[in-house]
């Protein structure tokens, strides 16, 4: 569920702009650039630090990727209209350094998801080597130093705490790794019964009416992601929506099937 809300809440975004190519730092398996390509028919392109995740994007969904250092993108300046990056920055080296190569590719507007998580679990994560785990803390203000570049920031909370919980029972009801089952049923009746009867019953218009509600939710309850819209092109944000979006659109977006070698 909440890869629909934080795709959703990028495309919005995006939906206020007019752009004819995306490049996806972080881009892992091309799931953001495909759904992008999807809906506005622009030309899309991914990078990651992981080899195999830039593989697995021209395997699964044909589009072009590169295996690259965030710290140091190998594309020209103003190379792409539109740059976005998404749960990436919270795992590297120098943050910082890394918006300014997003911003230098970018030729309108870069678009960043971050987590939103208490600063001691940050310093946890440090202290205890944690590998792959979040090293840099975030809150709505860490990138108002770019406004007296000349920048304007547009910043949403997205991702509610209890909405994700809720959802998580109604939508994709099987037990989270950090939770208790939702049942004392045993597992093999909630898989073949509840399960099915559940998605039947609810399935994508509520699963819509979920993410629609997100936004809402976020002004009154927790929420564990921001995202950040920064304006490099002032002129390139349009107020009205250039194309509409629904949440149904990325949640019948059907990802083609793939076989994995067993070389």
């Amino acid at each position: 569920m909440g890869k629909y809300v934080r795709t959703y809440d990028v495309m919005k975004v995006l939906s206020h702009v007019k752009f004819d190519s995306l490049l996806d730092v972080g881009g892992a398996e091309g799931y953001t650039a495909f759904v992008a390509k999807r809906i506005f028919d622009v030309k899309v392109r991914t990078c990651d630090l992981s080899e195999e995740a830039c593989l697995r994007a021209r395997e699964i969904f044909h589009i072009d990727s590169d295996t690259v250092d965030v710290h140091e993108l190998p594309y020209q300046d103003n190379e792409f209209d539109v740059v976005i990056c998404s749960a990436t920055l919270e795992h590297v080296t120098d943050y910082h350094k890394a918006i300014n190569e997003l911003l230098r590719v970018a030729a309108k507007v870069v678009v960043v998801t971050v987590p939103y998580e208490d600063s001691a679990l940050i310093q946890q994560n440090i202290e205890q080597k944690i590998p792959h785990s979040h090293v840099h803390s975030f809150t709505p203000s860490s990138f108002d130093y770019l406004r007296s570049r000349g920048y304007d920031i547009i910043q949403k909370k997205t991702s509610c705490r209890k909405l994700a919980f809720f959802s998580d029972y109604l939508i994709e009801p099987y037990p989270h790794p950090d939770r208790k089952g939702i049942t004392s049923y045993p597992k093999l009746l909630v898989d073949i019964c509840l399960v099915p009867a559940l998605r039947r019953i609810y399935g994508t218009k509520l699963a819509s009416l979920l993410v629609r509600l997100d936004g809402l939710f976020c002004y009154f309850f927790d929420y564990y992601l921001m995202l950040f819209a920064i304006l490099k092109d002032k002129a390139c944000y349009s107020h009205r929506v250039l194309h509409r979006i629904s949440p149904s659109q990325i949640i019948n977006i059907t990802v083609p099937y793939h076989y994995l070698d067993n070389k």
